[in-house]
Parts: C-alpha cells; structure tokens; sequence
C-alpha cells in the first residue's frame, strides 16, 4: 500500500472513530430504557407539595397587631414553624433545630428567614425568637395537618416566590431540611431573588 493508501485508510479510521464516540451514549441509553432501568430521582427530605400552593396571609398579624400580606415571603426562603398550640417544649425544640438550620446556611444565612406561626390568643416564646405570626385557630389546624397530635410542630419551606411547597411532619428532621435548603439555595438564583424582595417592599 502507497502512502496515499495509508492516509486515506488512517482518515477513514479516524472518522470511524468519530462517529462511535458520537453514538456510543445514545446506544447506551437505548439499552438502558429497553431493559427497564430508570435513573432514580432527586432525594427531598422533606415532603414535596406538588403542586407548591400559594401560602396566603388572610388573618395573619404581626407585631403591633399589624396584618400581614404574603410580601412577607417574597425574595427570601421561609421556614414557617407552626405550633398548634403554646410554645411548650416541643416548639421550642423546633425553634432551636430550625435556628441550627439558619446558622449552618452561613453566608447565605440572609437568604432565609424563620416565621413561628400560632393561634391567636396563644403565649409565644418566652425569649427573643424568630418573627412571630398569629393566624386564626382554624388557619393554624389545617396548616399542622389531622394526623398531628398534642403539639407537635409542623414545618414548612416556602420560596421566594411565596409558594408552600415542602412539608416537614414531626418529628423534624433538621438535618434534612438543612440538607434540603442548602441544594436549593445553591441552585437559586440570588439575583432574582433580590428583585423579588425590592418588588415585594
């Protein structure tokens, strides 16, 4: 064989080459949906709401007795703590898991906030805690769910767009909420939810 033989057959070869690397993957997935396998999905920890509900404030006061809108929410990660009855120890312990939670986030601590949510006419902590919400008993009931007994505490995660959209039954894993949040933050766009917050103000 000449040399020009030879070139031809080594660009042949090459082009071969190629055209496997380029195959190689879908043939790979074809064999993989034929025989059944399926990748297994995202982890969550906590509840997934699907599909995320609007987290509405009807009836909701703050401090001064002031009414709150759901603006509260807007451009800033939520945990929303909610205590069926008085902050007893259960509440207290919730508190401290979530307020591990926000301190593990570090420097994306100001990204998220914690809201206690109680009935009306309820006592609240009895020290400086996260920002404290009281709704209408009936709001607060639905909110902790019918299978949750005495005064356990039911946590939420709400995103910067106001939306309910994971739910943590007691008892709380905090680490998997902790581990949840960090995966959101990181794939959140802090940019848009800064806009949300100065649109929300």
């Amino acid at each position: 064989m000449n040399d020009a033989g030879r070139v031809r057959t080594k660009n042949r070869i090459q082009l071969i080459m190629i055209g496997l690397i380029f195959a190689l993957p879908v043939v790979i997935a074809w064999i993989l949906f034929t025989v059944g396998w399926r990748p297994a999905a995202t982890t969550n920890h906590g509840e997934l709401i699907r599909p995320p509900v609007p987290q509405s404030t009807a009836g909701w006061v703050g401090g001064e007795g002031k009414s709150l809108s759901p603006q509260i929410f807007k451009g800033i990660w939520t945990m929303l703590i909610v205590a069926p009855g008085a902050c007893t120890e259960s509440c207290m312990h919730a508190l401290d898991q979530t307020g591990s939670v926000w301190v593990a986030l570090g420097p994306n601590a100001h990204r998220a906030q914690r809201i206690l949510l109680q009935a009306k006419g309820r006592p609240g902590p009895g020290q400086p805690r996260p920002k404290r919400v009281l709704a209408p008993r009936e709001t607060v009931d639905a909110l902790v769910g019918p299978n949750s007994a005495g005064d356990a505490v039911t946590v939420y995660l709400i995103d910067p767009q106001g939306l309910r959209m994971m739910r943590y039954p007691p008892p709380l894993d905090a680490h998997g909420l902790m581990r949840d949040l960090q995966h959101l933050l990181r794939i959140s766009n802090e940019q848009l939810e800064r806009l949300q917050k100065s649109e929300g103000h």
